[in-house]
C-alpha cells in the first residue's frame, strides 16, 4: 500500500487524508502512509462533505486513502474540491513485499495532523511529530507491561488522538488489536460482550464510554461466557473514570484486583509539550517527554 501511495505521487512530508472504517485495512493504511514518509490526516466519516473538503483544502491534502465502503464519499469529495485528490483504496495484499521507501521519517518529521472539533469556531489543525508518538508508546508499554499476549479493543475514532496509541503502540509491543464494526461500537452491551468473548486485556478510551460499558459487565454475563485469562489494564483520557460499583468486574479481574487501577494519561498531542499538575509535579505525560525519541513510527 505504501508503494501504491508513492506511485500516486505521495512524497516525504506530504499530507494524506484518511477516510476509513474500523477495519484491518485502516490500520494497514495508517502504517503505509507513515512508511511512505508522509503524515496522515484522519477525517471523520460523520462529517458533512463540505467540512471534510474544507479540512483537506486547509492543509493542502491532494491524496486520499479510503476503505471500500467510502468510495462514494471519495467521489463526492472529488467533486467538491477545486483540485480533485488522487484516491487509493486501502486493501490487504497477500504475501511479503520487499519494497522499501527511499526516505525513512526522522523524529522531528510530522506523523499526523488531527483537527479539533471546531466547537469554538473553525476546526484547528494540531500537527504532531513522530517524537511525541514514540514517547507515548515507549512510556505506555513500559509502564503497563504490554506484550504479545495482550489484546486491545480499539474504540476511539481515528480522528481522535487516543486512537494513535491503539494504531502504533499495540503493534510495537507485538499485541493484538480487536476492531468492531461501527454499529457494534455504538452499543455498550455489544462492547461488553466483545471484552469477554475476545479476552480483551487493554482498554483505552474516554472516561464516559469506560463507565457506560462497565454497567453491562455483570457477574451473570461473565458466568455465561467464562472468565478471560490474564490481567487487565484500563487507561482513560481527559478526566478520571469511576466504575459504577466496586463489585463489578472487568474481564479477568475484579475492580480491586486489577494489575493496575484505572489511570488517566494524555494522548500524544500533549506528549510533545508536557503538562503540569496543580500540585506542581509533572504529570506522567510531561515526565515521559523528558527523554527525546530517536526513532519514528515508520520503524514500528
Amino acid at each position: 500500500m505504501a508503494r501504491a501511495l508513492v506511485a500516486s505521487g505521495v512524497r516525504p512530508g506530504t499530507p494524506v487524508a484518511l477516510l476509513v472504517d474500523h477495519l484491518p485495512e485502516a490500520v494497514a493504511a495508517v502504517h503505509a502512509i507513515v512508511r511512505a514518509g508522509a503524515f496522515y490526516v484522519p477525517l471523520d466519516p460523520r462529517w458533512p462533505v463540505r467540512r471534510t473538503a474544507d479540512v483537506m483544502e486547509s492543509i493542502g491534502a491532494r491524496h486520499l486513502v479510503v476503505t471500500a465502503g467510502h468510495r462514494a464519499a471519495a467521489a463526492h469529495l472529488q467533486d467538491a474540491l477545486a483540485q480533485a485528490p488522487s484516491v487509493v483504496v486501502a486493501e490487504l495484499l497477500p504475501g511479503p513485499d520487499t519494497w522499501r521507501p527511499a526516505h525513512v521519517p526522522e523524529p522531528d518529521d510530522l506523523a499526523y495532523t488531527i483537527f479539533t472539533s471546531g466547537s469554538t469556531g473553525l476546526p484547528k489543525a494540531v500537527a504532531i511529530q513522530h517524537t511525541g508518538v514514540v514517547n507515548l508508546i515507549d512510556w505506555f508499554n513500559r509502564r503497563n507491561g504490554v506484550g504479545p499476549d495482550d489484546v486491545l479493543l480499539q474504540t476511539a475514532a481515528f480522528s481522535f488522538d487516543l486512537s494513535v496509541y491503539d494504531l502504533f503502540g499495540t503493534l510495537a509491543a507485538g499485541a493484538s488489536i480487536l476492531l468492531l464494526p461501527a454499529a457494534e461500537l455504538g452499543d455498550p452491551e455489544q462492547i461488553a460482550d466483545a471484552l469477554v468473548d475476545h479476552g480483551v486485556t487493554l482498554w483505552n478510551s474516554a472516561p464516559a464510554l469506560f463507565t457506560t460499558v462497565s454497567f453491562f459487565l455483570t457477574d451473570d454475563s461473565r458466568d455465561r461466557r467464562g472468565h478471560c485469562a490474564g490481567s487487565s489494564s484500563a487507561v482513560t483520557g481527559s478526566r478520571s473514570a469511576r466504575p459504577h460499583s466496586s463489585g463489578r468486574s472487568f474481564p479477568g479481574r475484579p475492580w480491586w484486583r486489577w494489575a493496575a487501577p484505572p489511570r488517566h494519561v494524555s494522548g500524544p498531542t500533549t506528549s510533545r509539550s508536557g503538562r503540569w499538575t496543580r500540585a506542581g509535579r509533572a504529570s506522567p505525560t510531561a515526565r515521559r517527554c523528558r527523554t527525546r525519541a530517536t526513532t519514528s513510527c515508520a520503524r514500528i
